[in-house]
């Protein structure tokens, strides 16, 4: 699942690359789609010495592999990789690896941060600021206008989150949506759901989900872990979701046909909706309050 997205300097990269003319390639690792390129071309503009080159994965799981075997030979991993929130701890043990980024003036930074995002990339000791975080998740709910439509739902964003105040509610108008659209599933899968209610209930109880703070496994007694796992289990049973895992092939492929009418997703999800749902899904989709009032998915 994706989670905090975190830009990391990796100390085992390749140096920028320096020609005879003093133009600098820094080589950007990132996975999915992150949406820089404005950004990129901001940057050259304004440092017209650098270049920069972005190295894209499409998925996480085919990202993870390359990093850890950047790891483990010391070489091959770009100027700056982008790092999974869910992965993120395994790195942070081999610190070592990475430059400091304290070295090179980041603790002027740190009033830009949330402080738990500052946090994160931050060694336990406080000694070594590892990465810096891209942005933050908020949740929300994509759904397709045109389906809902075709289910006499409301379509219009304000409306539309005017359905579903809470869980249940978004259970109820997917039973009505079934009644109306067979054919179609409400939701893409349970990964997706199961993934926004941990992290909410979590954000609203203890704070943690399945290990605590202490870094102790505590998914079986964690009642955060629970209700969120009841509730995905819910739709499953009741045969309102396409069963499909979020990011992988066949869930990009759907997104280009009828296939589901909602998705639970964090505000960096977006861009890669578009992305993969490409000409079909133009006009279609839109944005409405996540179920069960604020929540976050990594960023």
């Amino acid at each position: 699942m994706a989670g905090v997205l975190a830009a990391t300097a990796v100390a085992c990269g390749d140096d920028g690359d320096e020609g005879s003319s003093g133009q600098i390639t820094l080589t950007v690792d990132v996975f999915g789609e992150f949406g820089y390129e404005q950004l990129y071309k901001q940057y050259e503009a304004s440092h017209p010495n650098i270049k920069i080159q972005q190295r894209k994965v499409a998925s996480l799981d085919d990202y993870k592999p390359r990093i850890q075997q950047w790891i483990a030979t010391n070489s091959g991993a770009g100027d700056v990789v982008a790092l999974e929130e869910g992965i993120l701890p395994l790195y942070m043990q081999q610190r070592g690896k990475f430059v400091n980024l304290f070295d090179y003036g980041a603790r002027e930074l740190q009033g830009n941060f949330q402080a738990w995002k500052w946090q994160q990339g931050l060694s336990a000791d406080g000694s070594q600021l590892v990465g810096l975080g891209t942005d933050v998740g908020a949740l929300a709910m994509w759904y397709r206008k045109d389906l809902f439509e075709k289910a006499n739902l409301p379509s219009e964003r304000d409306e539309v989150s005017k359905l579903w105040p809470t869980w249940d509610a978004f259970f109820q108008a997917g039973q009505r949506f079934q009644r109306e659209v067979p054919d179609t599933k409400w939701l893409d899968g349970p990964t997706a759901i199961l993934r926004a209610g941990l992290l909410q209930q979590a954000g609203t109880g203890p704070g943690y989900h399945f290990f605590d703070k202490s870094n102790n496994l505590v998914a079986a007694s964690n009642p955060a872990v629970k209700q969120a796992f009841d509730n995905a289990l819910r739709f499953s049973q009741s045969d309102m979701t396409a069963n499909l895992s979020i990011f992988t092939p066949p869930w990009q492929n759907a997104l280009k046909r009828d296939t589901f009418a909602t998705v639970p997703c964090p505000s960096w999800m977006l861009g890669g909706i578009e992305e993969f749902s490409g000409d079909f899904g133009k006009g279609k989709w839109d944005v409405a309050a996540v179920p069960g009032g604020a929540g976050y998915w990594g960023g």
